[in-house]
């Protein structure tokens, strides 16, 4: 009995113990920005990995790219990240702040977000972009 036990332990855990035997993660989902017209960033999510919460709100980390297809150095850009549930319902929002990347460079950081639920998928839209994005920078409203 004991020793059904521990095999049923050890058979549990294994998968927890060893490195992924496929080499890296595949990446959730990938955005171009923007949507329409010539693509300027491309957005790579990896799965999102939960890693806390408390009472119906979760607490999500993924590792994040940020690649410049532009022609231009991008100096700052601010963009919101929308998490939707699988009933296309937005459960959560972050920022991400793209700084002085240069034509052709990606970047990588991690990107923590609080949600109400397990992601389905996501959307970026632009918050600030800098002048020399013209067209693609979103209107102002004002109140």
């Amino acid at each position: 009995m004991l020793r059904r036990a521990l095999f049923a332990s050890i058979l549990i855990l294994l998968p927890l113990l060893l490195p992924d035997a496929q080499g890296k993660e595949q990446p959730l989902q990938t955005i171009a920005w923007p949507e329409t017209g010539t693509p300027i960033l491309r957005f790579t999510f990896s799965k999102f990995k939960e890693i806390g919460g408390l009472g119906n709100q979760r607490t999500f980390m993924t590792e994040t790219t940020a690649e410049n297809l532009w022609t231009k150095i991008i100096s700052n850009a601010n963009y919101s990240l929308y998490l939707f549930d699988k009933n296309k319902v937005r459960i959560g929002e972050a920022t991400i702040a793209v700084n002085n990347v240069r034509p052709g460079e990606t970047i990588k950081f991690e990107t923590t977000i609080s949600a109400s639920g397990p992601p389905a998928s996501l959307s970026i839209v632009a918050r600030y972009l800098p002048p020399e994005l013209g067209p693609a920078a979103p209107a102002r409203t004002f109140r």
